[in-house]
């Protein structure tokens, strides 16, 4: 295959994923949407972009940051350790993964964040303004 060949394909594969994906910002977003980014962030460190995209996805799902908002934070750490720990699938192929692997620091850096963020600023979108 000629590098011109190689280059119109790969041209036309950039046009249709442009196609496809739309950009958004977080003004666009609701409250959960730009959690779900930022668990993303948390839990993306260390772990494959699946994984983290995966459990982010579980906990946003589960409405488990503004259920828990309330409560005392280390209830918070406790109950995303358990989340974190026991089993999920990815939200678009139904692959499954056992656990995460470091439930414990991760449950505990989202809490922090989760918890110093709506004490200071409200919500994240408010952060973000």
């Amino acid at each position: 295959m000629k590098l011109q060949q190689i280059n119109k394909a790969i041209e036309g594969l950039c046009l249709d994923v442009e196609e496809i994906i739309q950009a958004v910002t977080w003004r666009d977003m609701t409250e959960s949407e730009v959690i779900n980014e930022l668990l993303v962030c948390i839990l993306g460190s260390g772990v494959r972009y699946e994984v983290a995209v995966s459990y982010a996805h579980h906990i946003t799902e589960k409405e488990v940051l503004p259920k828990l908002r309330l409560e005392n934070q280390e209830v918070v750490v406790t109950k995303l350790s358990q989340l974190l720990s026991n089993g999920v699938s990815h939200p678009l192929d139904n692959k499954q993964y056992k656990s995460y692997r470091y439930p414990n620091a991760k449950a505990q850096y989202i809490a922090d964040s989760y918890f110093n963020l709506y004490e200071a600023f409200g919500s994240f979108k408010n952060l973000l303004m």
